[in-house]
């Protein structure tokens, strides 16, 4: 199982990057997966698609950030920067290339492939780390917006 990152980056371009899976103990019998260290993000919806063998698109972005899983069939991704991220069953990618270019999709092979879309909220940056004692970040926290500062 391969996981892949999809992003617009500082230049403008459509970039990949491998992503890992980082173990965090939860419960006697479990463990809680980050992706890549990163917070939990909530699901909006699962659907379910196909793409017929030699389908091809256009470049083209994401509205808002978006995993998909394979569940059958190999496609690959073109990413404007020139890399190609390939995927098979079990790989999961998360496209995040919502500005830019973008990214081309082709299916691979003579095997439709069957995916699975779950788009997700949005992940914001976290607050930068201020010095202890700064009566205006505690004012701003007090009565603005709540924030998660992690450390």
């Amino acid at each position: 199982m391969a996981i892949t990152r999809i992003y617009t980056g500082a230049d403008g371009l459509t970039h990949s990057e491998p992503l890992t899976l980082t173990p965090e103990p939860r419960r006697r019998y479990e463990e809680a997966l980050r992706l890549g260290g990163a917070d939990s993000r909530k699901a909006k919806s699962i659907s379910f698609s196909r793409q017929s063998p030699g389908f091809a698109s256009d470049w083209h972005t994401v509205d808002n950030p978006v995993f998909t899983i394979t569940v059958s069939g190999h496609a690959e991704h073109d990413c404007s920067d020139g890399t190609v991220a390939r995927v098979g069953p079990g790989d999961i990618m998360l496209f995040e290339d919502t500005a830019g270019k973008g990214h081309t999709t082709r299916i691979v092979g003579n095997e439709p492939r069957t995916y699975e879309t779950v788009p997700v909220e949005e992940v914001y940056k976290r607050a930068p780390i201020c010095e202890a004692g700064d009566r205006r970040l505690a004012r701003a926290l007090k009565n603005g917006p709540r924030l998660w500062i992690s450390f």
